[in-house]
């Protein structure tokens, strides 16, 4: 059975992304798969708590942004899987992610 763990506040700088990123890691740990989305899109920044571990992937990585751009430009289905970034914790354990979007030069975020 799946669940959908919401982190939600309406004051800024209150550690909601601290507090998602932590939680996803002790779920993964248990075992349990895991994806983490960020909606936060003023602020955006769940990448930087798993930089370490993230893929090279030259510095771009797609998120949430970009797939509703890609799917809005397009009539045809847009898979969103394609999206996903795959953390894989030195063997340990994994979680699936999927970032605000992609951080453009000169883009505050």
């Amino acid at each position: 059975m799946s669940s959908i763990i919401t982190f939600y506040s309406y004051k800024g700088g209150v550690g909601r992304t601290m507090a998602l990123a932590n939680i996803a890691v002790l779920l993964a740990q248990m075992g349990l798969k895991v994806l983490t989305v960020d909606w936060d899109l003023e602020a955006p920044g769940l990448d930087r708590y798993f930089k370490e571990y993230m893929p090279l992937n030259g510095n771009e990585h797609l998120g949430l942004i970009d797939l509703l751009v890609s799917a809005s430009d397009t009539d045809e289905k847009v898979n969103w899987r394609d999206y996903i970034i795959s953390i894989d914790f030195r063997g340990e354990f994994s979680l699936s992610m999927m970032i605000s979007g992609m951080r453009y030069e000169g883009f505050a975020g």
